[in-house]
């Protein structure tokens, strides 16, 4: 079962603090804004709690339940903020007064950062050096920018590597014109995505098993052989995956069996979250945490006449 995520409070300051220092006390930016290294650890730790009550007060913040990543959002409407020209200064006076770094390249990416249009702000993401790799900072990823497609909501962040910003295009933000230069230190990119048509929701069901939803009125059927409360979630998917999950699922099933199953996400009361079908992959899949109301199945399909 995928590891859950869940929303922070103030009581994860600490946790999830401990956690961003870890996680990002190699990142060149990191090492840029405190050189010296006797002194990085005290520092950073404390500018990762400041970022923590900054997302706080004007986001929100998504944490692994074992506390392995988290991502710190910020919703930013249109226009400049009062005030945010001073922000940096503020970030400073908080951490480390000394520090004119910490001043400077809050200027610099604020200079550079989109006002015209309201946007989610992926402020930062880290994950725990022991799990990278396993998909934890995409499935963290993938839940908002899925929620951002629904809504038409355009997101925006700063990637600070290379590796990053290419993971990040893969989640489809698109590097802006000009980069953020770091004075004798590394480049940042500037990234926006805008939001994608949401593409219809999918799931192949088993006719039988939807007959008996009809029924009762909900359908808990995960995937083949697997009920929700066994596995956690209902497996669906978009129009181009279909075929390739009922040739896994289902080739030894008769297709006048199967039923595509159209659901309008607007008629559901359980999330629903992009998320890899192993930890390494790269495609995600849609997956409904908690039971379909067979109100929110706009349409079905008999699967031998589907057309993506």
């Amino acid at each position: 079962m995928a590891v859950a995520v869940r929303r922070a409070s103030g009581a994860d300051r600490d946790t999830v603090s401990a956690l961003l220092d870890r996680a990002l006390a190699d990142d060149p930016v990191s090492g840029w804004i405190f050189p010296d290294e006797a002194r990085r650890p005290r520092h950073h730790r404390a500018l990762m709690g400041v970022f923590f009550d900054i997302a706080l007060d004007g986001g929100w913040i998504d944490v692994t339940e074992d506390a392995r990543a988290a991502a710190l959002w910020l919703s930013v409407p249109r226009g400049r903020a009062t005030g945010a020209a001073e922000g940096p200064a503020l970030v400073r006076s908080r951490v480390d007064p000394g520090n004119e770094r910490i001043e400077t390249i809050g200027a610099l990416t604020g200079a550079r950062h989109p006002h015209d249009r309201a946007h989610v702000y992926l402020q930062m993401i880290g994950v725990d050096a022991a799990s990278r790799g396993a998909g934890l900072g995409s499935r963290l990823i993938a839940a908002v920018l899925a929620d951002c497609d629904r809504r038409g909501t355009p997101a925006y962040l700063e990637a600070s590597s290379a590796r990053s910003r290419d993971l990040y295009a893969r989640h489809g933000f698109t590097p802006a014109a000009h980069t953020v230069d770091l004075p004798d230190g590394p480049r940042m990119w500037p990234m926006w995505r805008e939001p994608r048509p949401a593409a219809p929701l999918l799931h192949l069901a088993e006719r039988a098993h939807w007959e008996a939803a009809r029924t009762t009125g909900t359908y808990t059927r995960s995937t083949r052989g697997r009920t929700l409360a066994e596995v956690g979630f209902i497996h669906c998917s978009r129009p181009h995956q279909l075929r390739r999950v009922a040739d896994f699922l289902y080739t030894d099933t008769d297709p006048a069996d199967l039923v595509v199953l159209v659901i309008d996400p607007s008629g559901l009361t359980a999330p629903v979250r992009e998320e890899p079908p192993e930890p390494d992959a790269a495609e995600t899949f849609p997956h409904i945490y908690g039971p379909l109301p067979v109100s929110a199945v706009h349409d079905t399909v008999p699967f031998p006449d589907w057309r993506p």
